[in-house]
């Protein structure tokens, strides 16, 4: 029956049939066979695809998956380094509030891929669109539960629109940052900023 979902539209009334037997557990087969039923019995299921949510595997590995709940607004997304504004309620698998940040009036902001969020759920806000509202599962060594919407975001200048001085300012704050990530044993990290200092030094020298 899964497999006829797929094929349906929002509003589409179908009709399906099948065997009986199609899809049921060994134990109802057993049942079936009890009261001498044939295989070949077939049933007529019918079906209104009324609504849908669109679930999103983030990682491909279905450990960060996203259900959206209410689309966004237009095409763009928060990249690295954007300045974000969130509302979010982190429950565990029993349903118990974990966290809570930010409401409508006073937003939880934070900056895309500087370990100021937790790693699952900002990979899942880069998927986002303003005013988007999402349930995102993280599933990790203990199930995660995100209600999050993504108020607002400002990208960060892109490196081709920066003037010489800005340049310069941003290969500088990203040495700084990749020199305390290096400190603090964070090596990943460290490198990807010391890459991005690389890049910068290549296209100021053009």
């Amino acid at each position: 029956m899964s497999i006829a979902v797929k094929t349906m539209r929002k509003g589409e009334v179908a009709e399906l049939s099948m065997k009986f037997l199609y899809g049921l557990t060994q134990n109802s087969n057993r049942i079936i066979e009890l009261n001498g039923l044939p295989d070949s019995n077939v049933i007529s299921i019918k079906l209104e695809l009324v609504s849908w949510k669109i679930v999103t595997d983030i990682t491909g590995d279905k450990k960060i998956l996203k259900k959206i709940n209410k689309l966004g607004d237009g095409f763009d997304r928060p990249n690295e380094g954007s300045r974000v504004k969130v509302t979010y309620i982190c429950k565990g698998e029993d349903g118990t509030i974990i966290d809570r940040k930010g409401s409508k009036e006073e937003p939880f902001e934070f900056t895309i891929q500087e370990e100021q969020m937790h790693e699952g759920l900002e990979k899942a806000i880069m998927t986002m669109k303003k005013a988007e509202q999402a349930l995102v599962t993280v599933n990790a060594e203990n199930t995660l539960y995100y209600e999050v919407e993504l108020i607002d975001f400002i990208k960060e200048k892109p490196f081709w629109k920066m003037d010489t001085q800005e340049k310069l300012e941003a290969c500088e704050q990203k040495k700084h940052d990749g020199n305390l990530l290096f400190k603090a044993q964070n090596f990943r990290r460290a490198s990807e900023k010391y890459e991005k200092v690389c890049y910068c030094d290549r296209n100021l020298k053009r």
